[in-house]
C-alpha cells in the first residue's frame, strides 16, 4: 500500500477506535495483562532495541571511525574523479564478534516460545499487539546472527522486516524535494535576511558541549522532568545526542551528548525542541500511560522522529519569524539507499550526496569553503549510516544497506499528517507504531491522555519558552 493511503487508513482505525473507547467500559484486567505480556519480553528484547548499536562501524587496524573516513579523504585527492573504481574505507565491527550467538539464538527462543502462548489469547488486540511485538525483535536479533554467519542477504532481509524499506514512490517524493529545496532556499536566505537582521548571532553563537549539557538540564527542568530522574551526561559512546529512557549501562533515563560536541545557539534551541519536546517527552508520558518506557511494533520510531522535526519547524517559524520548507528532513538517505540498491559502493555514493549537499549549501548563500565543508560533515554521515553492518566496498555489487534511517523522511510526512488530523497527542505520549494505536485505544492504554493535554503542549513549547526569557540579554550583548 501506497505511504499516503496507509497513514490515512491508520488515522481513519484511529478515530474510529477513539469513538468505540468513549462508550466501552474498560477492562483492567485486559489491560494489566498486555504490559505483563509486553514487559516479559521487553527483559528479553529490550537489549536489541538499538541494534545498530552492535554494528557501528570502526576502521581497519584498530583505526577509529574518523581515522579511517580522514584516510579515505587523503587519498581521494590522488584519485582521477573518473576513476571508476576508486578506494572505499574499511569498516570492521568489533562489538557484533562480541555478541554470542548462541545467546542470540537463546533469546530468539524464548521470544518464540511466548508467542506460541500469546497466539492462543482470546482478546484479539492483545495478540495483535504482543505478536508484532515479538516479531520486530525476532528480527532484529536475527540480523545480528546473521551478520555474524556473515549472510548479508539474509541479514539484509530482516533490517527489511525491523525497519521497511524504501520503495518507488517514496524515492520519487524525496528527488522532488530535493529539487523543490533548493529553490526555495534562494528566496529563503533573501527573507530570512530581512527580518533577522539583529540577531545573527544565533547562528553565530557557538555552544561547547558542557554549554550544551547545561541547556538540556534547564530544559528538563522546565519541563517538570527533573522528578523523572533524566540526567544529562558527556560521553564518548555516541556520536550523536541522544535520548534513552532505557540503557545497560545507566539506572536511569538519559540524554547522551558527544564529547566535544559543539552547536549554533540556534541549534541548540531545535535540540531542546527534538530531544525534550518530543523524544523525551514521549518517555515521561508513556510510563505515566503505564507503559514503563516499552517500545511497541516496528514503526514507532519513524513518526517520532516526524514529530520532532515538526517541532524544530515550529519553533524556528516563531524565532525567525519565516515559513521552513514543507519538509525539513533531509532526503539524503532515501536517496542514497537508491543508490546502493542499485548497485553503488561508498566511493560512488559519497560523490553523488557530495554534489547534492554542496549545491544544497551555496543555494542557501554560503560560501565555498563552508559549503564544502558541511557537505563533507552530511555526507560522510549518510554513507557510514546507511552501510552499517556491511563492507561499503563490494555490497554494492547485491545492492544491500541499513534502512533504519529512512524513518527520517517517512516519518516526518506521516506526522505531519497525524497532526493535521487531530491524532498526534498519541505520538507525544508513547512509543507505539500508528498501526497498533487503535489496539492500544481499544484496550484503554490512551484513557487518561486527555488529562495531559496542557502539559504537552507547554513541554512541546519549552524550547521557545526559553529563548523569550534569554534573547533580551543575547540582543543587549
Amino acid at each position: 500500500m501506497k505511504t499516503d493511503k496507509k497513514i490515512k487508513k491508520i488515522i481513519l482505525e484511529i478515530k474510529k477506535a477513539e469513538e468505540k473507547s468513549k462508550s466501552k467500559k474498560i477492562n483492567l484486567y485486559q489491560k494489566k495483562k498486555l504490559i505483563k505480556h509486553l514487559t516479559e519480553i521487553d527483559r528479553i528484547g529490550g537489549n536489541y532495541e538499538m541494534v545498530y548499536d552492535y554494528f557501528e562501524p570502526s576502521g581497519a587496524d584498530g583505526r577509529t571511525f574518523k581515522e579511517e573516513f580522514d584516510l579515505f579523504l587523503e587519498k581521494r585527492k590522488n584519485e582521477n574523479k573518473n576513476i571508476k573504481n576508486k578506494y572505499c574505507p574499511t569498516f570492521t565491527y568489533p562489538k557484533l564478534k562480541k555478541i554470542s550467538k548462541k545467546r542470540l539464538e537463546e533469546d530468539i527462543k524464548k521470544l518464540e516460545d511466548i508467542k506460541k502462548i500469546v497466539i492462543k489469547e482470546k482478546n484479539k488486540d492483545i495478540k495483535i499487539v504482543v505478536c508484532k511485538v515479538i516479531e520486530n525483535y525476532i528480527a532484529k536479533i536475527n540480523i545480528l546472527v546473521e551478520l555474524k554467519n556473515n549472510n548479508l542477504e539474509k541479514a539484509f532481509d530482516y533490517m527489511k522486516i525491523a525497519y521497511g524499506d524504501i520503495d518507488e514512490e517514496l524515492v520519487k517524493i524525496a528527488e522532488k524535494c530535493y529539487a523543490e529545496k533548493i529553490e526555495f532556499f534562494k528566496n529563503y536566505q533573501k527573507n530570512l535576511k530581512k527580518k533577522n537582521e539583529g540577531i545573527e548571532f544565533l547562528e553565530k553563537t557557538y555552544l561547547n558541549d558542557k554549554e550544551i549539557k547545561e541547556y538540556f538540564e534547564i530544559a528538563l527542568e522546565k519541563a517538570r522532568f527533573k522528578s523523572s530522574n533524566f540526567k544529562v551526561i558527556l560521553t564518548k559512546e555516541v556520536r550523536a545526542i541522544d535520548v534513552r529512557y532505557n540503557d545497560s549501562r545507566y539506572k536511569y533515563p538519559v540524554i547522551l551528548v558527544p564529547k566535544g560536541r559543539k552547536v549554533s545557539l540556534l541549534k541548540m534551541l531545535e535540540l531542546i525542541a527534538h530531544e525534550i519536546g518530543a523524544h523525551a517527552m514521549s518517555n515521561y508520558y508513556n510510563d505515566k500511560l503505564g507503559l514503563k518506557g516499552l517500545s511497541i511494533g516496528k514503526n514507532w520510531e519513524s513518526v517520532h522522529e516526524g514529530i520532532a522535526l515538526l517541532n524544530e519547524t515550529e519553533l524556528r517559524g516563531k524565532i525567525l519569524g519565516v515559513t521552513d520548507f514543507k519538509i525539513k528532513a533531509l532526503p539524503y538517505f532515501v536517496l542514497a539507499m537508491n543508490k546502493a540498491k542499485k548497485g553503488y559502493n561508498f566511493s560512488e555514493i559519497y560523490d553523488y550526496i557530495f554534489d547534492l549537499k554542496h549545491k544544497e549549501e551555496r543555494a542557501l548563500g554560503n560560501s565555498v569553503k563552508t559549503s564544502k565543508k558541511r557537505a563533507i560533515f552530511r555526507t560522510e554521515s549518510t554513507c557510514r549510516r546507511i552501510f552499517r553492518g556491511f563492507d561499503p566496498n563490494n555490497n554494492g555489487e547485491i545492492g544491500i544497506y541499513f534502512s533504519k534511517d529512512l524513518s527520517y523522511f517517512k516519518g516526518e510526512i506521516e506526522a505531519k499528517k497525524m497532526k493535521e488530523a487531530g491524532v498526534d497527542r498519541y505520538i507525544y505520549m508513547s512509543k507505539v507504531d500508528p498501526e497498533l494505536m487503535p489496539n492500544l485505544l481499544r484496550l484503554g492504554i490512551y484513557n487518561n491522555c486527555n488529562a495531559y493535554k496542557k502539559e504537552i503542549n507547554e513541554i512541546k513549547n519549552v524550547a521557545i519558552q526559553i529563548w523569550k526569557e534569554q534573547k533580551n540579554k543575547y540582543i543587549k550583548a
